[in-house]
C-alpha cells in the first residue's frame, strides 16, 4: 500500500480565504488523497465541493472553537491516508 496524503485545514473566520489555500493545494505537484477542513468557526458559508479539488474535501464541523493543535488531532483521527 503507498502511503496517501492528508491535508490538514484548520479554519477559522472568512472562507474565501480558505478557497484561496484550496487553490495553493490544487497547484502543488503532489495531490493529497484527502483534505480535511476543521471548521472551528468559519463565518459565513463557500460550496467547498464546487471547488476542482471538491470531491477530496471532508469538512468536519466543531460545536464550540477547539485549540489548534487539538483540533488537528481530532482531524487526524478521522484521516484515511496512512
Amino acid at each position: 500500500m503507498k502511503p496517501g496524503i492528508a491535508i490538514l485545514i484548520p479554519a477559522i473566520g472568512d472562507p474565501a480565504l480558505l478557497l484561496q489555500c484550496l487553490d495553493h493545494v490544487k497547484n502543488q505537484t503532489l495531490l493529497p488523497d484527502e483534505i480535511i477542513i476543521l471548521d472551528n468557526g468559519l463565518k459565513g458559508s463557500l460550496d467547498f465541493f464546487s471547488h476542482p479539488l471538491g470531491s477530496l474535501i471532508r469538512l468536519l464541523p466543531f460545536e464550540k472553537n477547539l485549540l489548534y493543535s487539538a483540533a488537528l488531532n481530532r482531524a487526524y483521527e478521522k484521516t484515511h491516508s496512512p
